[in-house]
This record gives C-alpha cells, sequence and structure tokens, in this order.
C-alpha cells in the first residue's frame, strides 16, 4: 500500500540566517494555506465520521500537500447537491433566528452557509438541528427574519455552491450510499456532478460506498449489500464511461475485511481504522496522479515537546485538523456543532488562511512542514506571523541535526524572520513557532519568495481505477507454501506461531437468553469460539434464524454478536464457520504470531540476484480495540538475512517494521542483494504480545 509520509527529512534543505534589515527582492509571491491545491470531499454519512471516528478525509490532510475540506452531509444524497430542497411546510416570526419546519427534509442537505428563500425573503443557514424518526426539523438563520411567515413557499438551494463550487478546488471526489442502486436519474446526476467538477477545472474521483454489516453477514443493519452492489457496479461504470479516476472501496471492503471489521456498532459507518482502507485507495489515486509531488505547500501540527530533535518532534506531533461534518472532532466538544462558526473553528488551516481575527489558540509550539517554489541560490524568504503573544521561530538545520533560533523583528501584527536558501537550492522547511506567554495566538502565516507567480499544481497520469492483488500465485515466486494452506507448512515456526486455518463445526444447544433485549447468544463451552467466527443458527421456532456475527466473550459461554436475536429460545442447532483470511489469498488460511513467536522460510537465489522484491499481507488482531478511535500502531515486523554458499550471513540483517491496520493491509519492499548471496531468510515476527497476521507471501528477484 501507498503510505506517503510528508514530514519525510530526507528533502530538507539547509537554511541560513539572512539579516531581517536586508532588503527583500522587487519581484516575489506570497505563499499561505491557500497556495496548495484543494481536494474537496463531498457525499453522505459514510464521509463524515460517525460515532467519534476519525472521517477518511481527516486521515488524508495529515499526508497530503493539499488543502482537505470535507463538506459530507449525514442523510444526504446527490439530489440535495444539485436540485433546491423544497416539501413540507415552516414558520418563522420576524425577528427570530428560528425557522421550524414541519414533516420537511432538511436531514438530507442543509449545509452551514447555504441560502434559504423564504416567501421571496433570502438568508443564510447558520445549522440544522433534527429530531429523528419525525421529520420536524429546525433551521437557525444567522439572521433574524425581517418577515413572519407560515406556508411550504420556500426553497434551499442545491448545495454545489457552498459543498463543492465556492472552494474553488482542483480535484473533487464523490461517495453516495444514498443513492440507492443508481437507477437512470441517479447515474444522470452523477454525469452532472463529473460535468460541473470539470467546468471547474477539476479533477474528479468516484468512489464506491463501503458495505453494510446486513443479516446475511451476520449484522445487524436493516440494509442489503446486494442493494449496494448495484450502486457500487453503476459507479464502476461511470467511471470508465466518463474515464474517471476510480476508489471501488465496497470491493476493498470485502477483499480486505471480510467481516467488516472496520465498521462502527451501526453496522454502516467506517470506524477510524476502517477509514485507512479508503486512504490506501485515495493514497495510490492521489500519487497517479502527481497530487502528492505538489511542491508548495504549508503543512501544520502541534508540538508536544518544542525542545525535541525533529525526528522524535515529528513521532509525536499532534496533526492539524480539518472541519468534520455532523459534529466537531471530539477533540474540540468545547466549541458549537455543525455551525458557521464551529466550521471555521474547527479547521486549523482556515485559521490560518487569512488576516481576519480568527485565531489559533497556540497553548504549544507549532511545527509547520513547507514547501516553496524552488529560488535561485543565496535568495532570501521572509516568513510574516500574524499573531500576538509570538515569541519567535526556529528553523532546523538538518546537515547539522538541529534547530537555529531566527532573529525576528517584531511589527504590531506580529513578528517578521528571513531566511535565505544554500547552494543546493532544495525548498522544503521545518518551521517551530514558540509562544511566548499564555494566551498566545497565529491568525495569519505568509512567506515572501522570489518570483512573479507561483507553480500551479496540474494534474499527471490517465485516469484509472485503483487496483491491488495478491502476488503470492505469480510463477516466480520463491516462497513455499505462501498461502499456509498446505501440510507441512514448509516453513520454520518458533515460539507463539501456527497457522490459522479455516474451519465449520455443527453446534448444538445454542440458546438466545432474553427476547430482543441484548445482542447475546449462548454457545456450549465445548465449542471453540473466536471472535468474528459466523454462527448460522437453524431451525428456530422463534424468529431467530440466520446468520451471528460473533462480536466477543461476555461469560465462560455467552457471546455478544452484532445481531440481535428476535426471542428468547433454547435447544436450537447450528453452524459455527471461522475463517481469518484475506480475500486475495483464496482459501482462508493465515499464520498468527504473537509476543516471541516468529515463522522463518529460507529460499534459494539464483547466482548473481541484484535485486529481490517482496510482497505480504498482514494484520493486526485485537478485538476489544476495534470500533474506537485508535488504530494499532507498528507491530508487524520482517526481517531479511542474506547468506553466503557457507550459510553465513553476509550482513547485519535489514528489516521493516509495517504501520499496523485491524484490516489486511499489502505491504510491499524492494532489496538491493550483497555480492555473494546464494539464499535469503524471511522472518515474520511481531514487536509485542498484540497478535500480527501473515498471508499471501512472495518473494522473487528482480534483476541480475
Amino acid at each position: 500500500m501507498y503510505r506517503p509520509c510528508l514530514l519525510s527529512l530526507s528533502a530538507m534543505a539547509m537554511v541560513a540566517v539572512q539579516s531581517p534589515t536586508q532588503s527583500a527582492p522587487r519581484a516575489h509571491c506570497n505563499v499561505t494555506v491557500g497556495s496548495m491545491p484543494t481536494v474537496v470531499f463531498t457525499g453522505d454519512s459514510q464521509s463524515c465520521g460517525r460515532n467519534l471516528a476519525i472521517d477518511f478525509p481527516q486521515l488524508l490532510s495529515r499526508l497530503l500537500p493539499a488543502r482537505v475540506i470535507n463538506t459530507a452531509v449525514g442523510g444526504s444524497n446527490s439530489t440535495a447537491l444539485l436540485a433546491p430542497m423544497t416539501g413540507g411546510t415552516l414558520s418563522v416570526k420576524a425577528g427570530e433566528n428560528v425557522v421550524y419546519g414541519k414533516k420537511v427534509r432538511w436531514g438530507m442537505g442543509p449545509f452551514p452557509g447555504m441560502r434559504i428563500t423564504i416567501d421571496g425573503e433570502d438568508y443564510t443557514i447558520d445549522h440544522v438541528d433534527e429530531h429523528p424518526p419525525t421529520r420536524d426539523t429546525e433551521i437557525h438563520l444567522s439572521e433574524p427574519a425581517r418577515a413572519s411567515y407560515s406556508g411550504s413557499a420556500y426553497a434551499i438551494e442545491p448545495g454545489w455552491r457552498v459543498r463543492v463550487a465556492q472552494w474553488r478546488p482542483d480535484v473533487v471526489c464523490l461517495m453516495y450510499i444514498n443513492d440507492g442502486v443508481m437507477g437512470t436519474a441517479a447515474q444522470d446526476r452523477w454525469r452532472e456532478m463529473v460535468r460541473r467538477i470539470r467546468a471547474l477545472n477539476a479533477v474528479p474521483v468516484l468512489m464506491s460506498p463501503v458495505p453494510v454489516d446486513d443479516a446475511l453477514h451476520g449484522g445487524n443493519h436493516p440494509g442489503d449489500n446486494d442493494r449496494w452492489s448495484r450502486n457500487a457496479a453503476a459507479v464502476r461504470g461511470l467511471a470508465a464511461e466518463l474515464n474517471c479516476w476510480f476508489v471501488d472501496v465496497f470491493d476493498l471492503y470485502w477483499k480486505l475485511d471480510p467481516p467488516l471489521r472496520g465498521l462502527v456498532a451501526d453496522g454502516i459507518h467506517p470506524d477510524t481504522d476502517g477509514s485507512r482502507l479508503i486512504v490506501n485507495g485515495l493514497g495510490w489515486v492521489f500519487e497517479q496522479m502527481g497530487l502528492f509531488g505538489n511542491p508548495v505547500f504549508i503543512k501544520g501540527s502541534y508540538a508536544e515537546d518544542a525542545t525535541a530533535p525533529l525526528p522524535q518532534m515529528i513521532m509525536d506531533a499532534a496533526p492539524f485538523r480539518i472541519s468534520q461534518p455532523d459534529h466537531p472532532d471530539p477533540d474540540h466538544q468545547n466549541e458549537a456543532g455543525f455551525t458557521l462558526a464551529a466550521r471555521l473553528m474547527n479547521d486549523d488551516y482556515a485559521l490560518l488562511a487569512e488576516t481576519d481575527g480568527h485565531v489559533l489558540p497556540m497553548d504549544r509550539g507549532v511545527l509547520l512542514q513547507v514547501g516553496l517554489p524552488s529560488p535561485p541560490a543565496q535568495s532570501r524568504i521572509t516568513l510574516q506571523i500574524v499573531g500576538n503573544g509570538i515569541e519567535g521561530a526556529q528553523v532546523w538545520l538538518p546537515q547539522l541535526s538541529r534547530w537555529s533560533t531566527l532573529p525576528v523583528e517584531r511589527t504590531t501584527s506580529g513578528v517578521v524572520c528571513r531566511l535565505r536558501h544554500d547552494d543546493s537550492g532544495t525548498a522544503e522547511w521545518h518551521i517551530l513557532i514558540l509562544p511566548e506567554q499564555a494566551g498566545a495566538a497565529l491568525d495569519h502565516i505568509q512567506f515572501r519568495v522570489p518570483g512573479t507567480s507561483l507553480p500551479p499544481w496540474q494534474p499527471t497520469g490517465s485516469p484509472r481505477p485503483y487496483q491491488i492483488s495478491s502476488d503470492h500465485a505469480r510463477p516466480d515466486n520463491t516462497i513455499p507454501n505462501a498461502d499456509f494452506a498446505s501440510d507441512p507448512i514448509g516453513w520454520a515456526l518458533s515460539g507463539h506461531a501456527t497457522v490459522n486455518s479455516p474451519s465449520a463445526v455443527d453446534v448444538s444447544g445454542i440458546a438466545v437468553p432474553d427476547s430482543g433485549k441484548s445482542r447475546s447468544i449462548c454457545i456450549p463451552d465445548s465449542v471453540p469460539v473466536r471472535p468474528y467466527d459466523l454462527l448460522d443458527v437453524q431451525g428456530s421456532e422463534r424468529q431467530n434464524d440466520g446468520h451471528y456475527r460473533i462480536r466477543n466473550r461476555l461469560t465462560t459461554s455467552s457471546y455478544r454478536v452484532r445481531r440481535r436475536p428476535k426471542n428468547k429460545e433454547g435447544e436450537l442447532r447450528g453452524t459455527l464457520a471461522h475463517d481469518h483470511g484475506c480475500g486475495f489469498v483464496p482459501g482462508g488460511s493465515c499464520l498468527d504470531v504473537r509476543g516471541d513467536g516468529e515463522a522463518s522460510v529460507l529460499v534459494s537465489l539464483p547466482n548473481g540476484t541484484e535485486r529481490i522484491r517482496t510482497s505480504l499481507f498482514h494484520r493486526v488482531v485485537d478485538p476489544d480495540s476495534l470500533g474506537t478511535r485508535d488504530v494499532p500502531g507498528r507491530q508487524a515486523r520482517v526481517e531479511w538475512t542474506f547468506i553466503d554458499l557457507n550459510g553465513v550471513p553476509l550482513a547485519a540483517a535489514s528489516d521493516a517494521q509495517l504501520d499496523g491496520s485491524y484490516q489486511w493491509q499489502k505491504a510491499e519492499f524492494s532489496h538491493t542483494v550483497p555480492l555473494g548471496t546464494a539464499s535469503v531468510k524471511l522472518s515474520l515476527a511481531t514487536q509485542s504480545e498484540l497478535l500480527v497476521q501473515y498471508t499471501g507471501i512472495y518473494l522473487a528477484p528482480t534483476g541480475k
């Protein structure tokens, strides 16, 4: 999987301090937060980040050298984006800000800043208060009503202007599970959205929806994945017809997370780790279109320890946030909800975009990673910091591995620092801005650089779908039993390393302990049950037949399940199926490694092999942590030992620690082979007591 790291240390330039009294170049241009290309995500609640999960646009903002905007609305669909919203009745009193709606559809898309026309009078919407399951809803206006009115003569503007066009986007990503099976009318709306995106000179990216945890797969969501599969097929067809980039999120979930571990308890919205599966696909698309190569950017984070060296500071830093639709980021619960003010205050980049009095509180240092146009050697750059209580700034000197304090010139609005490139001409910087006192705040950041204009970002590459597959079945694979399906295994196992194979057992004595009051089922103690096994109950006389996904053990013989049984009943029978495999590796087997466990295999290499390529699928298993905001750290560890004809290692082993996920992730590696190598030992292990699984192992020579 593509894993970009903006905070790389390899591409930074040496900078030197230039006296603040020296004159600036005559021709200059300004680099601000607004200089970055803008990526807009719009859709429905699957893009919002429900149940305190972090939305995938938020995660992408931490990686992309771009401004990311999320304008998804829970309950919305493409109709709300393109057509006015009417229906039902409303009432409002002159001088008041609240509009009361009866039997309205306002839960489907009014976004802060959109306009509503009431009996000929135009107003701006600040926020919406819903009262599900009723269709009685209030709209709060940003200004008092100029006249009283009661009736149906109103219209809410289509969402397109506020949710897409006003951002002047460079890329727009669309995903709508609420468009259902995507009939002719819905497909025509998607064609119109793509036409409008291209009319803005932006790049469209189409996405199929996240599948739901329906009854067929042991969940409690009332939806039907057959319905959403038709949505995915329609969007896939539109992407091909309209020559658009495409991420098949629906298919990715079934291949990389078949039990749908990456959903929150409601069975339809991705949790934080589930969003990372989507990020992988979008990351590949953005890499192919050249977005990761954008040279001009300002990305920010909060430094937990302003005295730390840069590598440690990056590791501990808290990334800047973007506004999360529907509700604020959980770290901002002191703010108002989904309002005009909250949309601004919960977007750290928006607070720095302009000198407007909307400030970024600075209770700790702010670390900026900055990409600037490559200027001539020795040219001067001015950093203007608008704010209050600013102590000053430091720049990281990579060649000396230390911070250097910049002399500052204090102004009525903040401070000014001047920097100079060395002869290398590299244009990436790390700047640390420090608060001087409590209550310090930033209002605006601006770099003045030589030149008359900034180079615009231009997309590259031909649109195509994101595709992923396993390499383990390729004929050049040197790894035996790469899917762990054969016996004997052909690998050396030690410690807590075992093969995890699929199984199915008949079970009797199953019981439902109460009448639909809890999601629990009793299974006899003698039956081995593991989280995410699938229980198929049969022969019920009280509507309890069907599939139940095991979530976790409650007592010795009681288990929490994802689907709620209907009625109390005992002496049921069924089948318990176990399959922890990856959808890209047929057979369902994998390797389990925890603690001191290790699996290794020795393979011979042809004489003269210069490079090898390795790929595999891996994931972390920690059922108690699923459905939270947490994601696993780097748990999986892979090691390569190159060995000569005498069985002697040629050098210290090379290893990689892999970013963790509860869903299957594909990792790919390329290694230079030391001269004299006859074989390579591949070892799979873990960094902790957490269980790590591997499958689909591939290793092959790529050059001689």
